[in-house]
C-alpha cells in the first residue's frame, strides 16, 4: 500500500480518524505545520472522513483545512496528503506499514484501536495521555502528550457529548516538541516502536486477554 504523491523516503507521520472535534484533527495539522517546513523530508498523511465518503464530503474536509491555513498564515507549509476513501482492513494495515509514526491528538478515547494497531506493526506513537490508550502507551516506549481537562463542545450531532462534561485538551506545544524529537531521532523512535510491539504482544494478545477474562470471571 502507498499514498499517491508521497515520497517513500520521507518520514511519514500519519493519522486515522473521523474529522470531528473529539478526534481533534486541527490539533494534528497545527502541530505538524508548526513543527516542520517544506524543505524537510517529511509528510503528514490524514486518513479521514467527515460523515461519509462522497466527493462532496471530501471537498468539505479540504475546505476546512484551507480555512485553517487562512487563519494560521505561514511560509513553506510541509505537505499534507488526504486519504478520503473507504479502506479495507488490509488497506488500513498497509497504511500502518507505509507510515512511520502514528499521531493521535484526540480529546479522549475508549481503547484507542488505531494507536494499538500502529504499535502492533512496530510504529512509534504520539498520543494524548488520557483514556484506554494508557493501558499500552507507556512513557518508556511511547510519546505521551500532556493535556488539561476542558469543557466538551462541538459535538451537537451526538447525544452522548454535552457541555457539562469534560475532555482532554492536548498541549500542542508539547506535541510539536515530540514530533520534532521523533523526526530528529528516527532510530530512537523506531526502537520505541519495537518496544511497544513487544509490550503489546506480551501483555495484550488474544491469549493474554482471554486469561484475564477467565481470572476475572472466576473471581466473581
Amino acid at each position: 500500500y502507498s499514498v499517491k504523491g508521497v515520497d517513500p523516503n520521507a518520514y511519514k507521520f500519519y493519522a486515522i480518524f473521523q474529522f470531528i472535534e473529539r478526534k481533534h484533527p486541527m490539533a494534528v495539522l497545527k502541530s505538524y505545520w508548526h513543527a516542520f517546513h517544506n524543505k524537510e523530508n517529511v509528510a503528514l498523511i490524514l486518513k479521514t472522513y467527515r460523515h461519509g465518503f462522497s466527493d462532496q464530503e471530501k471537498q468539505v474536509v479540504k475546505e476546512m483545512i484551507t480555512r485553517l491555513k487562512q487563519i494560521m498564515p505561514m511560509d513553506n507549509y510541509p505537505p499534507v496528503y488526504l486519504v478520503g476513501d473507504m479502506l479495507s482492513r488490509d488497506e488500513i494495515l498497509g497504511l500502518h506499514k507505509f507510515g512511520d509514526c502514528l499521531v493521535s491528538l484526540d480529546r479522549g478515547e475508549g481503547f484507542g484501536l488505531v494507536p494499538f494497531e500502529a504499535g502492533a506493526v512496530e510504529n512509534p506513537i504520539i498520543v494524548t495521555g488520557l483514556g484506554g490508550v494508557t493501558e499500552y502507551a507507556k512513557p518508556e516506549h511511547s510519546y505521551i502528550v500532556n493535556y488539561t481537562m476542558t469543557p466538551v463542545f462541538g459535538m451537537p450531532q451526538s447525544p452522548w457529548y454535552r457541555g457539562d462534561q469534560m475532555w482532554a485538551e492536548p498541549d500542542l506545544g508539547n506535541a510539536v516538541k515530540l514530533m520534532r524529537q521523533v523526526y530528529n531521532n528516527q532510530s530512537e523512535a523506531a526502537n520505541k516502536g519495537r518496544m511497544l510491539q513487544d509490550y503489546i504482544s506480551k501483555n495484550l494478545s488474544w491469549d493474554q486477554m482471554g486469561l484475564r477474562m477467565i481470572e476475572t470471571i472466576k473471581s466473581l
